[in-house]
């Protein structure tokens, strides 16, 4: 089993451990994070995420199998922990946050992972390939509130602060239902 835990800086317990750098580091870098992989409760592997984006507010992951999508800056990071290959995705604007059928108690795979961004909602593969992209949910966030197959739920932010509007989508296609 695979778990996956935000570390803070200065962190030293996890010297030694193989690591993968995530995202292009710059000396004009504004924030970068790092998660610790373990593997049947050992440590695996540490991954460095560089964000050069100003908008890294929000970070989030999720596991599934062995893979894990972790979501910060303005990028959705896909990462194959077999064979440690990485498929990074820009966004539109900043990154919101992920769901997965867990979230909703949804016990049947109706969708892989839905990563929300400042204006869309996508719905992604664990292995980073997009499904759909939704029309444009909002301008400063995208909340999903609910899921009941066939239909999610959306709050998504027009006219900050509290300007959401309540939209359902398509969980087959992203469209927006009439």
């Amino acid at each position: 089993m695979i778990t996956a835990e935000f570390l803070e800086d200065g962190n030293d317990e996890w010297e030694g451990i193989p690591s993968l750098s995530i995202g292009q580091k710059s000396d004009f870098e504004i924030q970068y994070i790092k998660v610790g992989l373990l593997k049947l409760g050992t440590k695996h592997l540490l991954l460095h995420i560089h964000a050069t984006d100003q908008c890294t507010c929000f970070k989030s992951l999720k596991i599934n199998g062995n893979h894990i999508v972790i979501g910060f800056g303005e990028m959705a990071h896909f990462v194959n922990i077999e064979n440690e290959s990485i498929i990074s995705k820009k966004l539109d604007g900043y990154f919101g946050d992920l769901y997965t059928p867990d979230d909703f108690d949804l016990t049947n795979c109706a969708f892989s992972i839905l990563v929300a961004s400042a204006n869309y909602l996508h719905h992604y593969t664990f292995s980073g390939e997009e499904i759909w992209k939704s029309e444009m949910l909002g301008i400063d966030g995208v909340n999903v509130r609910k899921v009941e197959p066939p239909l999610v739920y959306i709050s998504g932010e027009w006219d900050p602060p509290g300007g959401w509007e309540q939209k359902i989508i398509q969980l087959q296609n992203g469209k927006t239902k009439i």
